[in-house]
């Protein structure tokens, strides 16, 4: 884990604990946390496998294909491919 992300996490969790008064509270937070999280990484995972567009939007760099041009591209067309000179 990168140091701004350690960070990030070290903020949010004082933040739970001191908002938490019990420990059922402080639980919760915690699995819900942890549902969302999951949620993300396998809708994230899943959108890889089946070659979308994941919910950010980015679309990892070694699932692009190169087109004729020699651009990246992350779409490609169904049908007849141009027959370009």
């Amino acid at each position: 884990m990168d140091a701004t992300l350690m960070k990030k996490a070290d903020e949010l969790a004082e933040e739970f604990a001191g908002q938490a008064t019990t420990l059922e509270e402080l639980n919760e937070v915690m699995r819900a946390l942890m549902k969302t999280a999951l949620e993300r990484m396998l809708t994230t995972e899943l959108d890889s496998h089946l070659g979308r567009v994941s919910s950010t939007g980015i679309q990892p760099l070694d699932e692009m294909k190169k087109s004729k041009r020699g651009r990246l591209d992350g779409w490609t067309r169904s049908g007849r491919s141009c027959s370009c000179a």
